[in-house]
């Protein structure tokens, strides 16, 4: 029953995204951006009622809004380790575009040129409030709220976490940012199992959107000075690859150990029960950067 109520919200979600998402945008321009996401809240919030209704006639206790959205107050140690995390899954994403770039530079700067667009729409605290606060909300109600919870009560909590992922960056239609987007939801729906508290994605969901408007604003007010452009000039291309490829790997496993660390009850016992998926991330990332240095000198 839940997971139909859910499959129902996610499918109106979608339909609403697909025929009015383009249409708002256009008309109304960064505003239509932040109805759309008040549309997705909408939703979720009448997911929840049926939920809670659903739950009563079928007489299943503990099933109210607070459980459903898991309005829990985060622990201290889960907020750090959610700002952690989603710090690794930034500069991962970081590494990823850079190799797509090597291969599809036209579609990776067409999908950079639309974001710029709606960050240059408005004043920074518009935008920030728009393309940052409004989705960590509205978003986070559909997919770590109605999805998660009902994929949770319908089989394993890693299996939620994983597929609702997958749904979160599936939902964004744009095969660019498709795969960081996926790698952002797992790390989102991870937080939100060992926190218990939706305000930990939330977090997480506003300092990664708020991160990339505050960068893509400064991008073009940021020069470098003359001594310094010709001190670089002077090191070779590739060493200067292998220093940034190396210094954001070095960064991403970093903030993966420490977030993990800190959202995880005890990272010790966690790390001897799943050494296999530890050897699997940190393969991951290395891939990454090397997969980033190589592109960047060969391609």
């Amino acid at each position: 029953m839940y997971f139909i109520i859910a499959a129902a919200t996610l499918f109106c979600t979608l339909l609403v995204n697909i025929l009015f998402g383009a249409r708002l945008q256009t008309a109304f321009g960064i505003w239509g951006i932040a109805m759309l996401e008040l549309l997705y809240a909408l939703i979720a919030l009448l997911g929840g009622c049926a939920m809670v209704i659903a739950a009563k006639k079928t007489r299943q206790p503990g099933v109210d809004c607070i459980e459903i959205f898991s309005f829990r107050p985060p622990r201290i140690r889960h907020l750090f380790g959610g700002a952690l995390l989603i710090g690794a899954t930034y500069f991962a994403s970081a590494l990823y575009t850079n190799i797509l770039y090597a291969f599809f530079p036209t579609l990776v700067e067409s999908t950079a040129e639309a974001l710029r667009k709606s960050f240059y729409a408005q004043n920074m605290p518009t935008v920030i409030a728009v393309m940052a606060l409004l989705p960590a909300v509205c978003e986070e109600l559909v997919f770590r709220g109605i999805t998660q919870y009902a994929l949770d009560r319908h089989g394993s909590a890693r299996a939620a976490v994983l597929f609702t992922g997958l749904i979160f960056g599936l939902f964004h239609l744009d095969p660019v940012r498709i795969p960081i987007a996926v790698m952002t939801g797992v790390a989102l729906s991870y937080a939100l199992w060992r926190s218990r508290s939706i305000a930990i994605p939330m977090l997480m969901h506003f300092l990664n959107n708020a991160s990339s408007a505050v960068l893509s604003s400064l991008a073009d007010t940021i020069r470098m000075d003359e001594q310094t452009a010709e001190t670089l000039a002077q090191i070779p291309e590739r060493w200067l690859y292998l220093i940034s490829a190396g210094e954001t790997t070095v960064l991403v496993l970093i903030c993966l150990s420490a977030g993990l660390a800190l959202l995880e009850p005890d990272i010790l016992a966690s790390l001897k029960r799943h050494k296999i998926t530890a050897v699997i991330l940190g393969g991951t990332v290395l891939l990454l950067g090397v997969g980033y240095y190589l592109t960047a000198v060969l391609l």
